[in-house]
């Protein structure tokens, strides 16, 4: 699949990409938003997280160590 993806990047975009380093596959985009809190929030790091916001952010930080600080959008 990433062998796959790589070659479509380089046929419509002429860009090139490493499969196995530079594509990541994950099951939907929960999944995938979760993975990206986790590679960048450190234990004790404040998010902020502009509410409405999706349900898994504040959960993902969390587990991450981080805290969520909800600032309402108006």
């Amino acid at each position: 699949l990433r062998e796959q993806l790589a070659l479509q990047f380089q046929q419509r975009d002429q860009l090139q990409l490493e499969p196995v380093t530079q594509i990541t596959i994950t099951p939907g985009a929960t999944i995938a938003i979760f993975c990206a809190i986790q590679a960048c929030i450190n234990t004790g790091d404040e998010v902020i997280i502009f509410d409405p916001s999706y349900d898994s952010y504040g959960p993902s930080v969390e587990l991450a160590g981080g805290k969520a600080v909800h600032i309402a959008l108006q």
